[in-house]
């Protein structure tokens, strides 16, 4: 059991400055892409979806229906494929089928992706077009709370390593017990 143990704290001593670096480096890039986000605010809506740039007034609505349309149109596409542009960011939809088995309209909902240094989901709603704006605008928001989540992540994989260096070769706690008994009668 003891060895067990230490075999595993060593194996985590070793993998874990990769998770550490690994998480370092995701955090980077949120950071990056919330420096994307912050630069690229302003108060006038502006989206590009295919070679189309909306701005002014209705451009929220009319970038809304060419969005849905464009990532329904393309709703079989199995690959990532660029959409629109928005504050900084790709917009990419996957199309979804089902292989050999026939999906439901309502399944066939390809997915939505916020791309910047790292790519985050959000939501069709064909239902709703400006709900799926609305979808990435909050994907674009959540990039804080990502951050200090990835930022505690951190701390927290830092915090195992060290707590793992310091649990590495101690010596079993009832080794003198154990040797007691495995001695012979006397």
């Amino acid at each position: 059991m003891h060895a067990n143990q230490q075999r595993h704290i060593r194996w985590e001593i070793r993998d874990l400055p990769r998770q550490i670096a690994e998480a370092k480096h995701h955090l980077a890039n949120i950071a990056a892409d919330v420096a994307t986000r912050n630069a690229n605010d302003s108060d006038e809506f502006s989206m590009t979806v295919g070679n189309r740039v909306f701005a002014g007034k209705g451009a929220r609505e009319e970038a809304a229906t060419a969005l849905t349309l464009a990532i329904l149109t393309w709703r079989d596409d199995q690959s990532l494929q660029p959409r629109g542009v928005f504050r900084g960011f790709e917009i990419l939809s996957k199309g979804k089928t089902g292989g050999f088995e026939l999906l439901q309209d309502d399944e066939r909902i390809p997915d939505v992706f916020v791309r910047g240094q790292t790519t985050y989901s959000a939501k069709l709603n064909p239902a709703n077009p400006v709900g799926t704006i609305q979808s990435i605008e909050h994907t674009l928001r959540n990039l804080d709370k990502l951050a200090d989540d990835q930022q505690s992540r951190v701390a927290r994989i830092e915090k195992e390593l060290v707590d793992y260096q310091a649990q590495a070769d101690r010596p079993f706690e009832h080794e003198e017990r154990l040797k007691q008994l495995l001695a012979p009668p006397g």
